[in-house]
């Protein structure tokens, strides 16, 4: 789900894999592929909410976007 609130860009995501762990991993090496969204998500937002269940994660993450004129 992706829409504005205010001055806000919110997206929401779920899916029924197996999680994340409760501590994000620190950005692996350049060599290394994968396992950045995260690490991008919670460094490049406004806020990442992630909420791992017995039947996936759901992601949440918000944006500032520029005021209007």
């Amino acid at each position: 789900m992706l829409r504005r609130i205010g001055d806000e860009l919110a997206c929401q995501v779920s899916d029924h894999g197996p999680g994340i762990p409760e501590q994000l991993p620190a950005l692996p090496e350049p060599t290394r592929p994968g396992r950045r969204d995260p690490w991008l998500a919670q460094h490049l937002t406004a806020g990442l909410v992630l909420d791992n269940t017995p039947t996936g994660l759901t992601a949440a993450v918000t944006a500032a976007l520029p005021r209007r004129a």
